[in-house]
């Protein structure tokens, strides 16, 4: 092989590499700005979560707290509460429980 034919092959490679840099720190630059987003994204939910179950916690529970009712007759009103169509929101407005609690029996329910 010739001298000029491996130094040209030896400027193309370093072409391809230095190409391959600069596309690499191209990617990594758009991985921090998504994972910027992503984090300001979590943030937010975190906060609007925070907020909801405070609003929640605002609500006053009916007439028959849910604290002297028996967890099987609590499990059975949120129940019917969503056989009847409402979303787990309304059905912790009604009941007095969190939000996660109805998501969390609901789901349980569904997966017997």
């Amino acid at each position: 092989m010739s001298a000029n034919k491996k130094n040209h092959q030896q400027t193309d490679l370093e072409s391809t590499v230095s190409e391959l840099h600069c596309l690499a720190e191209k990617i990594r630059r758009q991985i921090e700005q998504e994972l910027a987003r992503l984090e300001k994204a979590r943030l937010l939910a975190a906060t609007e979560s925070d907020r909801l179950e405070a609003l929640l916690a605002q609500t006053q529970p009916g007439p028959d707290p849910p604290s002297k009712r028996s967890p099987t007759d609590k499990h059975h009103q949120i129940y019917k509460l969503a056989e009847e169509g409402l979303e787990p929101l309304e059905i912790a407005q009604q009941t007095g429980q969190s939000l996660g609690e109805i998501q969390l029996l609901l789901a349980l329910r569904k997966s017997e």
